[in-house]
């Protein structure tokens, strides 16, 4: 499937002149689903007549955001992929800022196609990965066989028991002396 996915999108380079183009869009989160698919097809509309070749449409997602964008914690997101010649592209933009209101805002880059390039990840793939990682852990912190005891007991001198009648000796001895 990526195979084919890169082949298409190779043989449509060669074929499409003009630089390639990401149209990101963020729309209100209170537009209604109609005009969410009329707003599509005016876009596609747009890019076709500035003699555009879409490459690859994404349908409008709602997402939460990050920030807050024109009072809106939540928005619908999309982006459009297309061919077109620099010169053009002027237009393309002006005519999107003349759209309704439900535009909350748009960007529009300059990309490469490789942006379609993406590998899946098998889980043994993940699973070697995993290993690989693991083992060089082990490696720079060294094994462990057995894990060492340490004492935390207090060392106790075993010195005889020092009596009452031992400590009244010594007392007497120094109170004679003074």
């Amino acid at each position: 499937m990526v195979e084919t996915a890169e082949k298409t999108i190779q043989n449509t380079q060669t074929k499409n002149t003009g630089s390639f183009y990401d149209l990101y869009i963020i729309l209100s989160p209170t537009i209604i689903d109609e005009n969410i698919s009329t707003l599509e097809n005016t876009i596609k509309t747009i890019i076709e007549k500035n003699e555009g070749k879409i490459e690859k449409t994404n349908k409008f997602i709602k997402k939460e955001l990050i920030h807050a964008v024109q009072g809106s914690r939540s928005a619908y997101s999309s982006s459009v992929y297309f061919w077109m010649e620099p010169e053009k592209i002027e237009n393309v933009q002006n005519e999107i800022k003349e759209l309704e209101q439900d535009i909350l805002r748009f960007m529009l880059t300059k990309t490469t196609p490789e942006i379609f390039k993406t590998k899946t990840i098998t889980r043994a793939v993940v699973d070697k990965i995993e290993r690989e990682s693991e083992e060089r852990i082990r490696g720079k912190v060294g094994s462990v066989s057995e894990p060492t005891k340490i004492s935390t007991e207090k060392s106790v001198e075993t010195k005889d028991r020092v009596t009452l009648d031992d400590i009244d000796k010594q007392l007497d001895e120094i109170m004679d002396t003074l």
